[in-house]
């Protein structure tokens, strides 16, 4: 039998140049996060609320005081979600 040939690994060596793209990407990171701005967190709940089970509605009803119905569940989600998104600054 022959012995078979184990390639030789040598250690992952970043170059200054992929350092510097992860140092920038971490830098920008924080407003890329809001990228959807506050249009596109309310579209997110008011498609999240069509997704939800009666169950699951009559919760989050409850969770945000208003009535179980579709769209008083998801008109309460997409206002819920404005505040914190429209105040948010990098």
């Amino acid at each position: 039998m022959h012995a078979i040939d184990q390639p030789s690994f040598r250690a992952y060596q970043p170059s200054t140049a992929v350092l510097a793209l992860v140092a920038v990407s971490l830098i920008l990171l924080p407003g890329a996060c809001r990228a959807w701005g506050l249009d596109g967190h309310q579209i997110i709940a008011y498609i999240a609320a069509d997704h939800l089970t009666p169950i699951a509605r009559r919760h989050v009803a409850q969770i945000l005081g208003v009535a179980d119905d579709p769209a008083a569940v998801a008109g309460a989600m997409a206002r819920a979600a404005g505040p914190r998104i429209q105040n948010f600054s990098v």
